[in-house]
C-alpha cells in the first residue's frame, strides 16, 4: 500500500513534524552582561524616553526576537514607574551590545527625576534596577521570562 498526501493533509503533517522537531529544542536563558550607557532623549511630567546601550549574551545558536517588556523601573531605589521597549529587536547568538529605545511612564516622573539627576551629577553614578517580564519568540514558540536586574551606571554630562 502506497501512502499519498493530498493537498489538504500535507500542511497538517508538516505542522506536526514542525512541532515534534521544535519540542526537542532547548532554549537557554539570555544573560545580561551590563548597561554601558543610559541617555534621556525626552522627558515630560509623566513619561521619559531613553536610549539604553546594553550588552546581552544569547548562548543559543539561534536568534531570539524580543517582542515586548513589562518592567518596573527603579532609580536609586525609587520606583519611577513602568518601562517598556518601544521597538522589538532580535538577539543574535553570542555576546553583543544593543541600542534599545525605552519608554518609561510614571506619575510625576519629571519631579522624581530632579533629585536623582543632582545626586548622579555629584556621585558620578546611578543605580538602575529593572523588575518584571520580557517576552521573546523563536519561530512559533513564545516565552515570557521573569527579569530582575540591578546595575550601577556611570553618569556623565554631555559636552
Amino acid at each position: 500500500m502506497k501512502a499519498t498526501f493530498s493537498k489538504r493533509t500535507w500542511p497538517f503533517f508538516a505542522f506536526i513534524f514542525l512541532l515534534i522537531s521544535m519540542s526537542s529544542c532547548q532554549v537557554e536563558n539570555v544573560e545580561f552582561v551590563d548597561i554601558s550607557s543610559v541617555q534621556v532623549k525626552d522627558m515630560n511630567a509623566n513619561e521619559m524616553f531613553l536610549d539604553v546601550r546594553a550588552t546581552l549574551n544569547n548562548p543559543n545558536n539561534f536568534a531570539i526576537k524580543i517582542i515586548e517588556s513589562d518592567l518596573d523601573l527603579f532609580l536609586e531605589g525609587s520606583n519611577m514607574g513602568k518601562a517598556r521597549l518601544i521597538e522589538s529587536f532580535t538577539l543574535e547568538g553570542g555576546e553583543k551590545a544593543y541600542d534599545l529605545k525605552v519608554r518609561a511612564e510614571g506619575k510625576n516622573l519629571q519631579m522624581k527625576m530632579i533629585p536623582l539627576i543632582l545626586s548622579a551629577a555629584l556621585t558620578g553614578k546611578v543605580t538602575v534596577k529593572l523588575d518584571g517580564d520580557i517576552t521573546g519568540r523563536v519561530a512559533l514558540m513564545k516565552k515570557k521570562v521573569n527579569v530582575s536586574i540591578t546595575e550601577e551606571v556611570k553618569f556623565k554630562k554631555e559636552s
